[in-house]
């Protein structure tokens, strides 16, 4: 009986997030989409998705579930990767594979293009907020481990953005203040051949340098911090996940949210490819993939719940 009302309320949240797409996407046919490449994409997606969907039904030691959510943070990314890519071939654009192109499509498609769709829509450069809703602010000063909730969801996703801009904003400042020495030492070397040069300090930026490295990093959205969490699980920080949360159940609610972001990904993203595609096609897509691929009992879940509710 748990799961069944379980599953009725991820329902209603995906039915009423796909009423929402459906108000903020266009509806505009592509011209001359690449048709076998939107397919390609999106079954990669859908394939990972599925990975990460795995992890969630079958792990039920805390052990476990740690481990995958290490790897869970890459699959959640790859997801977004991935349907970025689909998007691209619906609308007749070159795919994209480079990691910074990928990102660059998602933030064209979901943040410039001011959509409004959240949380997808949200971004953030030199300016301050984008697509924030009317007469709603950001709390800043929120914590990382705040328990999610309608109220302070957005200031969480906020919380990831401005962090991922921060430390993007810091990099650039580093490499910046590295050419302005390297030039410095140059200069003298140029200056004073056949000497050695002295221990020259690294200068510190000119508040036009500064503005000029905000303006660099430009706009960071849901994406870049997907990209970050990646980066720090796989090659920073492979600890961050299999040596914590250590509540009772934490690990597995960790896991839980993935799988429901990756779902909600995929759905608007599913959405946006009938606009430009045709439902139809799709649809048909998505229904072939499924049989070939998913569990039949997951026919309540996953692609097969997004089936039954597009």
């Amino acid at each position: 009986m748990a799961e069944l009302q379980h599953n009725r309320s991820v329902r209603q949240a995906l039915t009423r997030l796909l009423n929402r797409a459906s108000q903020c996407i266009p509806t505009t046919a592509a011209s001359s989409p690449n048709v076998a490449q939107a397919q390609r994409s999106l079954s990669n997606a859908w394939a990972t998705e599925t990975l990460l969907r795995s992890a969630f039904e079958l792990a039920s030691e805390d052990e476990l579930v740690r481990i995958s959510n290490h790897w869970g943070v890459v699959q959640l990314y790859y997801v977004n990767y991935h349907l970025t890519q689909a998007l691209a071939a619906a609308k007749g654009a070159d795919r994209s594979t480079t990691h910074t192109a990928v990102q660059n499509s998602n933030r064209d498609y979901w943040v410039k293009s001011k959509i409004g769709l959240l949380p997808w829509s949200l971004g953030l450069n030199q300016a301050g907020w984008t697509n924030l809703p009317p007469n709603r602010g950001v709390n800043d000063a929120i914590h990382v481990w705040t328990a999610c909730t309608p109220a302070n969801d957005l200031d969480l996703v906020a919380k990831g953005i401005r962090t991922t801009r921060q430390d993007a904003l810091a990099d650039s400042h580093a490499r910046a203040r590295d050419r302005k020495y390297r030039e410095r030492v140059r200069a003298w070397i140029e200056a004073h051949p056949a000497q050695q040069p002295p221990a020259i300090p690294r200068p510190r930026l000119t508040p036009a340098e500064q503005q000029a490295c905000d303006q660099r990093v430009g706009m960071r959205g849901l994406i870049d911090y997907l990209y970050r969490l990646r980066v720090k699980t796989n090659y920073e920080d492979p600890t961050t996940f299999t040596e914590g949360p250590t509540g009772a159940g934490e690990s597995e609610t960790v896991l839980r949210d993935l799988v429901y972001i990756a779902e909600a990904s995929s759905l608007v993203s599913e959405r946006w490819s009938m606009q430009l595609l045709g439902r139809a096609r799709v649809t048909g897509w998505m229904l072939a993939w499924a049989q070939a691929n998913i569990p039949t009992r997951w026919r309540n879940k996953g692609l097969n719940l997004r089936l039954q509710i597009h």
